[in-house]
């Protein structure tokens, strides 16, 4: 059975959101996260703590989960977990190693991946459970670009600022630049 049967609730994740979902895990609860990297550097975090909803968040706000399973102590299902604890330690959320399941691992070790199976998690889904994953671009694109657009607004108001700021005088030709 395909999750796009499902309603799906996945959005941008605010600082409450996140509070909400972490304060009430208890210990034997489990969430799932996974992360994004551009260029070696956490960009985004993904979180679930239910079927069929999940939430996009950012760097900035690891800490607040990292707090709550400091506090809950969850387990914490991660698909290869070595590409991501790293990069989330360093942001804030850290996880107890031994509060781990790490589902790539679980099945290499019952024999289900080989070097002749594929490790991702798309095609574990779709051969173990029958589920077709939405890929990043679909889930993750759409925040992306509200993303880009906030910085460059942003940055056009610093840019602005500061050539207000920098002392021209009436003589500035706005064409040539001098």
């Amino acid at each position: 059975v395909s999750q796009s049967r499902y309603i799906k609730d996945y959005r941008v994740a605010d600082d409450g959101d996140i509070e909400r979902d972490f304060k009430y895990l208890k210990k034997f609860d489990l969430v799932g996260i996974d992360t994004e990297s551009v260029g070696g550097k956490l960009y985004c975090w993904t979180y679930s703590i239910e079927d069929h909803r999940a939430r996009l968040a950012w760097p900035e706000q690891a800490r607040i989960a990292g707090r709550l399973i400091q506090e809950k102590r969850p387990r914490v299902a991660m698909h290869y977990h070595p590409a991501d604890i790293g990069k989330l330690k360093y942001n804030g959320l850290e996880v107890p190693p031994e509060r781990i399941t790490d589902t790539m691992e679980l099945c290499y070790t019952v024999g289900f991946m080989s070097k002749r199976h594929e490790q991702g998690l798309k095609w574990l889904a779709l051969r173990l459970l029958g589920m077709e994953m939405d890929s990043f671009e679909d889930v993750v694109k759409p925040w992306n670009m509200w993303r880009v657009q906030e910085w460059i607004t942003r940055l056009q108001s610093e840019l602005a600022a500061t050539w207000f700021c920098s002392g021209l005088d009436d003589t500035f030709d706005i064409v040539t630049g001098k």
